[in-house]
């Protein structure tokens, strides 16, 4: 009951760290408790599928009875899934990481100065996780825009505080942000800032919250404080002790090293102030919109632009920003060979995936990374 989950836990965490840069926590303890409830569900399968050809009726009632010990199973699972600290976030390790780690458990199997060493091989190996990841999270200061639609989701990772602005759809927080977070091993949230850019108070926010905490949660104009959405958040927060302070349009707030202010809510316009560089984040707006935005001094001209791709070719022309992301993957191409002679920049997180930034780097799409590292194995 413990010598094969044991076994198995060894020879797969290192992927699963390669992969999801997650450690389950009570994944050992779990799989011994449940190995008699998986057992009897397996042994008990094959024996109804036998007993099932010989005569019907007794097989069906066999894989009847394995209801019982199935649901016990699915409930365990439940259970342990909502225990707190089910996982933890410790970020996804390096190729050369793996294979070293690989070749400390291959050398304790098979090398007898190893074997007696079994000890020190684990230290080298926690080593090899731990202190490139804390020598990174410690130093990084990296801004990604990750592809969620018709909202731009900032995230800003500044050396060990995280800031997430916006969250996009349902289940965008489960599918896109959540596994990204896993992966630079963030467990905390330290400020959330939320715009409602789709107008339709749709958001992924509780989604987050319920694996993640959020010390600190700012929304710009929410509707009403008798919101169903609101209240759900406000709970969650109480939970792990964070704190939520509604905002109002042109209201700043500062979250680490950036500040941001939401200048208009109709649009919606949000600018970003992070550290040298001035972003702005605008909703679809129309041609005849742009130029009184400009005319009014509404609109300033930033180095980074996000924008829908319906208000991208207007507001390129008219702000001449270093760098301009759409939301789209679809492009007329005669408007992109257009914006393509000017001298911004252009990515789609369509069709780029997220898009990154570092202080001593330039802007780049990270999902050529992601499949670099995996192409390896």
């Amino acid at each position: 009951m413990i010598a094969v989950p044991l076994a198995a836990t060894i020879w797969t965490l290192p992927v699963q760290l390669f992969v999801f840069g997650v450690v389950p926590s009570y994944s050992l303890l779990l799989n011994v408790i449940s190995t008699p409830l998986i057992s009897i569900i397996s042994i008990g399968g094959i024996i109804s599928a036998l007993v099932g050809l010989i005569w019907t009726q007794a097989g069906s009632f066999l894989a009847a009875v394995l209801h019982y010990p199935t649901d016990w199973l699915i409930k365990l699972v439940e259970f342990f899934s909502k225990l707190p600290g089910n996982s933890v976030a410790v970020g996804s390790i390096s190729t050369w990481q793996l294979l070293a780690i690989y070749a400390l458990i291959i050398s304790v199997w098979l090398v007898p100065w190893w074997q007696r060493r079994w000890w020190f091989a684990n230290v080298i190996a926690i080593v090899l996780v731990f202190v490139p990841l804390w020598h990174s999270t410690n130093t990084l200061f990296r801004i990604t825009v990750l592809e969620s639609g018709t909202e731009p989701i900032v995230i800003v990772q500044d050396r060990g505080t995280v800031t997430v602005i916006n969250s996009g759809d349902e289940g965008t927080g489960r599918f896109t942000i959540l596994p990204f977070l896993q992966q630079q091993g963030v467990n905390q949230i330290n400020w959330a800032i939320a715009t409602d850019f789709q107008g339709n108070e749709s958001n992924a926010w509780f989604e987050l919250m319920q694996r993640l905490p959020i010390k600190n949660f700012y929304e710009y104009s929410p509707k009403t404080d008798t919101s169903i959405t609101i209240q759900a958040i406000q709970q969650e927060l109480q939970k792990s002790q964070g704190i939520y302070q509604p905002l109002a349009v042109g209201q700043a707030v500062k979250a680490g090293s950036t500040v941001a202010q939401l200048i208009n809510d109709q649009l919606p316009i949000l600018q970003l102030q992070i550290l040298d560089q001035n972003w702005l984040l605008v909703g679809n707006v129309k041609s005849k919109e742009v130029q009184q935005l400009i005319k009014n001094g509404s609109l300033p001209r930033p180095q980074v632009l996000w924008c829908a791709p319906e208000s991208l070719k207007d507001l390129v022309i008219a702000l001449q920003p270093q760098v301009a992301i759409a939301s789209s993957a679809n492009f007329d191409p005669k408007t992109l060979s257009e914006l393509n002679q000017s001298q911004t920049k252009l990515f789609f997180t369509g069709r780029d995936g997220a898009i990154q930034w570092t202080p001593n780097g330039q802007f780049e799409a990270f999902i050529e990374a992601t499949e670099n590292k995996s192409s390896i194995l």
